[in-house]
């Protein structure tokens, strides 16, 4: 599936098996809050998604 999106703000309403952002993606965002909110929302979505996340979060 390929989708165009603000990277800083999408939402993934399905789980992939891999998401692939070319280099030049974060190039593109113009501020360090840009850079910031896309590493904040990537976190999010992999604590939410991964077994690291669940394991972490009861501790």
């Amino acid at each position: 599936m390929f989708c165009v999106a603000d990277v800083r703000i999408y939402d993934l309403h399905i789980k992939y098996d891999a998401v692939i952002s070319l280099f030049h993606v974060m190039s593109y965002q113009v501020s360090n809050e840009d850079i910031l909110a896309v590493f904040h929302l990537a976190l999010v979505y992999y604590l939410q998604w991964s077994n690291f996340g669940k394991y972490y979060a009861w501790r």
